[in-house]
Parts: C-alpha cells; sequence; structure tokens
C-alpha cells in the first residue's frame, strides 16, 4: 500500500521533471525573441538615423520607450555610458552588448552580429551605415530563421523529454 508520502513525491518528481523539460524549451523560444526585438531595434535606429538624420544619444532617448527586455537594457546601458562622457560609440557599444547580452540564451555567433554594429554606427555617411545594417537585418533574419527551427525541434524535444522523464520516474518509484 502506498503511504502518502510516496505519492506525493512521485508527483513531485514528475513535476520537476516536466518544469525543467518545459524550462528548457522556453530558453530556447526566448533567444528567438531576443534575436527579433534585436532586429526590430536596428531597424529602428537605421530609420531614425536615415529619416531624421539625429545624433545616437538622441536616438537612443526618442527610442527607449519603444523597446522592451534586453534591447531597451543596451539603450539604456549605451546612453548612460554617452552622459558619463565616453564618446567612442564603438566601446560604448561592445561593453554595453557584452554586459546586456552575455547572460541570455542567445550563443556567441548571435552575440558577434549584434556587437558589430558598434563599428560602424556613427562612424560613416548614411550610405555606407545603410549597407552595413541591410547586412546585419540579414544576418539576423538568418539566425532568427536558426532559432525558429530549433523551437521547432529542440524546443519539442525538450518539453517531450522532461515529461517522459517525469513519468519514468514515477513508474520507477511505484
Amino acid at each position: 500500500m502506498f503511504s502518502m508520502f510516496k505519492i506525493v513525491g512521485i508527483i513531485f518528481a514528475f513535476l520537476a521533471s516536466s518544469l525543467i523539460g518545459f524550462m528548457k524549451s522556453n530558453e530556447i523560444k526566448k533567444r528567438k525573441q531576443i534575436l527579433e526585438d534585436f532586429r526590430e531595434l536596428i531597424n529602428l535606429i537605421s530609420t531614425r538615423i536615415g529619416y531624421f538624420k539625429e545624433p545616437l544619444p538622441v536616438i537612443f532617448k526618442t527610442l527607449l520607450p519603444e523597446t522592451k527586455d534586453e534591447a531597451h537594457s543596451l539603450l539604456e546601458k549605451c546612453l548612460m555610458a554617452y552622459e558619463m562622457g565616453e564618446k567612442d560609440i564603438g566601446n560604448i557599444w561592445e561593453s554595453s552588448v557584452k554586459n546586456v547580452y552575455s547572460s541570455t540564451s542567445i550563443d556567441e555567433d548571435d552575440i558577434k552580429i549584434i556587437s558589430k554594429c558598434g563599428q560602424f554606427l556613427g562612424q560613416s555617411d548614411y550610405e555606407s551605415q545603410k549597407k552595413h545594417f541591410k547586412l546585419i537585418d540579414y544576418q539576423m533574419e538568418r539566425h532568427i530563421d536558426d532559432a525558429e527551427q530549433q523551437v521547432r525541434t529542440k524546443g519539442k524535444m525538450y518539453s517531450k523529454i522532461g515529461v517522459s522523464l517525469g513519468v519514468l520516474i514515477a513508474i520507477v518509484l511505484l
């Protein structure tokens, strides 16, 4: 006969295993969302540079309310560094990217692309920057497609493995 503790233990083991699988699946989904948000940010920055010819600090201030999560944090960090006297946008961007994105679910290749923007932001005429923005947008599109593929394959796999492992643990404990 089962004791109440054994039943509770089986339920908790099943739930814990399932939860781990779902958390891993959500981490993969989060990568896709971060990349999409960054792509949107870059498109907004490109538009502001092209149409309004504003300096980057003004663009960053203007876009802050329109951004969310990591993209918002990136703009905040860049703006804060600029206001504290740092004027090299390349250094500001690079250190802000590392600070904001290093503890997220995106990978090193994603971070390299995001970091590339600091190499050309405010460095040349708009036509040259436009070409760089287009390249970054293309690369981000490829990474977002990869993230979407991982959501469809690995995301489902992690969820199913978590539940399956939970069932297996429950059976073993019975």
